[in-house]
């Protein structure tokens, strides 16, 4: 178990790592000679990244560890959420992957949200 957590989380950061190198590669091809594009994107990521995991992760913690069963409104808080941050990695020149990508990471994964309450609301419904 130890072993399938710590190559899940060499996979993920490499996923990340890999989305950022080639946001800066698309940032130089499309920029011409102009490198501070790629400046701007490369601060922009890191600003996205502290912003994901030091204010939205505890508000996505919140969200996880709701009552159960877990309201219509979580749900849509947290698709408003993965689609916001779509919507800021595509404005900073990043692909829309990896926002929702992000908010992946961030959501906790215990908790009534991440279990079998959740199927069992949609299918309730």
């Amino acid at each position: 178990m130890q072993l399938g957590q710590m190559a899940m989380s060499a996979a993920a950061v490499n996923d990340v790592v890999a989305w950022i190198l080639l946001a800066l590669a698309v940032a130089l091809t499309n920029a011409g000679s102009s490198p501070l594009v790629a400046v701007w994107v490369l601060l922009s990521g890191v600003a996205f990244l502290l912003f994901m995991f030091l204010i939205v992760r505890p508000f996505t913690f919140a969200l996880a560890h709701h009552e159960e069963p877990i309201p219509e409104s979580v749900v849509a808080a947290t698709l408003v959420i993965v689609l916001g941050a779509a919507f800021l990695t595509d404005l900073i020149g990043i692909n829309v992957i990896f926002g929702a990508f992000i908010c992946g990471l961030i959501i906790p994964k215990d908790g009534p949200f991440a279990g079998p309450s959740l199927s069992c609301s949609f299918s309730s419904s």
